[in-house]
């Protein structure tokens, strides 16, 4: 289900002395880390806390009068975020809990999306949209020039292969690979009767009733867009190896440990000010914090209520709220 943003309260720190990324740099990063205002499962606090230290390779030098220079504009950017769960599967479409909805933001995009973390609607993989006077067919004209990771061409086609896949039984790729729940279907299922690739660059979506919250659930994770190439590649083992349009590329999974990801250098929208995002699962949170502090991370999330004195008491991090 859908959370309300005001019952959830959201922080973020970084070390109030790091050079390593710009002001301008951890705001960017900061819209670029979606998840953080975008989503909870559960009505509950959710806290992230960002800092700096040695777990980028990013350092400045020191310059000739002693200070720190900044660092070389050719050095890779790697930002490190540890989190108390992993993913169990890496597919748009089937994700549904917050190991899972962490990552789909970075991988796709939807033809929609939320503004300035808010529920108000923006374009993204679609220009714009109408609907039918009886509010039952839903036309979307697409972005034209979008490539996915694997070099193909987002497309209408890719669209309608999106949904289907999840939505009709009869699709060559229902139900692809050991997937427990279709958050799309759960939210969308009953809804839409059929999505239709109208021409390269035009989608159409019927819906079977009027449905008020459409445009809105269109811009949620489950109904992004995926690789039609890539999935028909790894076949069962696509939620091991994820392929959409989004800022950052797939390049590696260990289970319990770790997920990495690479700015995708073709991206469509704003560039990343990171190169590599680490995201590296840490179940306790006593330890979180600790990797925090001792530079070894960059980000913590899932921050408990009883951590922010400690937070806020230390000189080295600063709150952004």
């Amino acid at each position: 289900m859908w959370i309300n943003l005001s019952l959830c309260t959201n922080f973020i720190v970084r070390a109030a002395n790091c050079l390593t990324f710009s002001e301008s740099e951890v705001l960017m990063m900061r819209s670029q880390l979606k998840y953080l205002l975008a989503f909870a499962l559960a009505v509950c606090l959710i806290f992230s806390v960002i800092g700096c230290g040695n777990g980028s390779d990013t350092g400045g030098e020191t310059d000739e009068e002693g200070g720190e220079a900044l660092p070389d504009e050719a050095e890779e950017k790697i930002f490190i975020i540890a989190r108390g769960t992993d993913a169990k599967t890496l597919d748009c479409g089937y994700s549904y809990h917050e190991g899972e909805i962490d990552l789909a933001y970075h991988f796709y995009d939807g033809l929609v999306k939320f503004k300035d973390e808010t529920l108000e609607i923006e374009p993204a993989l679609a220009l714009d949209w109408s609907s039918s006077d009886d509010g039952l067919v839903w036309t979307f004209n697409l972005r034209e020039g979008v490539k996915f990771h694997d070099g193909t061409d987002f497309n209408a086609d890719a669209v309608e292969f999106s949904f289907m896949r999840i939505l009709d039984e009869s699709h060559p790729y229902y139900g692809l690979g050991d997937q427990s729940l279709a958050y799309m279907d759960w939210l969308l299922g009953d809804a839409i009767k059929e999505v239709r690739a109208v021409d390269d660059y035009v989608v159409e979506i019927d819906l079977n009733d009027v449905f008020g919250p459409f445009l809105t659930y269109m811009a949620i994770y489950s109904q992004y867009i995926v690789s039609p190439t890539a999935v028909e590649e790894y076949g069962e083992d696509y939620f091991m190896n994820p392929v959409g349009t989004g800022p950052f590329k797939f390049v590696e999974w260990r289970r319990d440990e770790y997920v990495t990801m690479a700015a995708f250098e073709d991206y469509w929208g704003d560039k990343p000010a990171i190169d590599t995002l680490i995201w590296k699962v840490v179940p306790d949170e006593s330890t979180r914090l600790m990797e925090l502090q001792s530079g070894n991370v960059h980000a913590i999330k899932s921050i408990s209520p009883a951590q922010l004195e400690t937070i806020q008491n230390d000189t080295n991090l600063e709150l952004l709220q």
